[in-house]
């Protein structure tokens, strides 16, 4: 018996037997090996290796912007808050009352649950509060005790307008500026703020009449 694929000695090739062997070599050529290909390729102890160091490296990577995500999502969390404590307190510049007995001016609404009134008389120059926000929305003096936890500062600066003449009347607008920091342990010192993460400021410009 000739084996499959084996020529016989004395056979002549044509040109038409040659192509019709050629194209029957490739196929015989598969058979014979797909019948002495059974046993299953394995990876090797190399490879796994590889492939675990290769999926610790994305895991790790992926951990180490866990924590900037967190601080990006807390520093937006304490700008919005700020954003609408700098929007109550602009109403509350903005809806100041004249006390005739005393000649003073007051702020209202939101800036009034401070304890100790913010208020401003035309000639006194520069002055300054600090204030606590509380983590509820509303905003004390920093030396009155509060149970509710401080969650932002703010510092309000009020610089009054002079007088007129020969009466208690300011001369123009009276200008407040405004100016929000967290965390709670931010610290106003001279013109700026000391240990916070962010701060957001404001400028007003209210008329007194």
């Amino acid at each position: 018996m000739t084996p499959v694929g084996v020529l016989p000695y004395k056979m002549k090739l044509t040109p038409r037997s040659s192509s019709v062997f050629a194209r029957r070599l490739p196929s015989v050529r598969l058979l014979w090996q797909g019948r002495n290909s059974g046993r299953s390729e394995a990876f090797s102890l190399i490879e796994v290796a590889l492939a675990l160091g290769v999926v610790s490296f994305a895991i790790l990577g992926v951990l180490g912007l866990l924590p900037i995500s967190l601080d990006i999502h807390r520093n937006a969390v304490q700008r919005q808050f700020a954003i609408e404590a700098l929007q109550q307190a602009s109403v509350a510049v903005q809806s100041q009352f004249y006390n005739e007995g005393s000649g003073d001016y007051s702020f209202n609404d939101w800036l009034s649950q401070a304890g100790n009134p913010i208020s401003w008389k035309a000639g006194d120059g520069v002055k300054e509060y600090s204030l606590d926000i509380l983590s509820d929305g509303t905003v004390r003096n920093s030396s009155t005790p509060a149970s509710t936890p401080t969650y932002q500062k703010l510092h309000l600066q009020v610089d009054a307008p002079s007088a007129l003449d020969a009466t208690s009347l300011p001369k123009g607008p009276v200008m407040v500026k405004l100016s929000v920091a967290w965390p709670a342990t931010a610290q106003w010192s001279g013109q700026t703020w000391q240990n916070s993460t962010g701060s957001l400021d404001a400028v007003l410009y209210a008329l007194p009449y």
